[in-house]
């Protein structure tokens, strides 16, 4: 896409991938390639249901919850309810006091195809106009039209 013909900026180029791919992934809160996340959520960060909702989507796999007290005692959550589909919340039967770990993995098998054309996009005007660092705001744009419109 940048039509470079030599491998001396491959570096480089690696490092404006990972930039971009972790950029996006922050704007848009999903997961561009499978990772695993750990987050950790207390009491106050839960609905009145007890429900959470996870970062990062779509989500792959519910690893292990884990319930800490404030003496630091955990104790592995196996009774839970999984809440929606790409985009899961964890719904627990009791949260009061206690600090939970949850760790998860989330991200697409093959990035979308609009998604990996506005990566290239952005690691362009990153590599041509060297020392900006701000996401593009015409692919800052084609990036929320992605999510409003519910495209991936």
């Amino acid at each position: 896409y940048c039509k470079i013909q030599h491998s001396e900026k491959d570096d480089l180029l690696s490092q404006l991938l990972q930039s971009a791919r972790d950029c996006f992934e922050r704007h848009i809160n999903k997961s561009l390639v499978p990772k695993t996340y750990l987050c950790e959520v207390d009491e106050y960060d839960f609905d009145e249901h007890n429900t959470v909702e996870l970062p990062f989507y779509p989500i792959k796999e519910i690893v292990s919850i884990k319930q800490i007290d404030d003496e630091g005692n955990e104790q592995t959550v196996t009774s839970f309810k999984e809440i929606g589909k790409a985009k899961k919340s964890i719904k627990l039967d009791t949260v009061l006091n206690y600090t939970f770990e949850i760790e998860f993995t989330a991200g697409y098998d093959k990035c979308p195809q609009g998604i990996k054309l506005l990566l290239q996009k952005q690691i362009l005007d990153w590599y041509e106009n060297r020392g900006n660092t701000t996401l593009n705001s015409q692919i800052r744009k084609e990036l929320n039209k992605f999510i409003t419109d519910g495209a991936f």
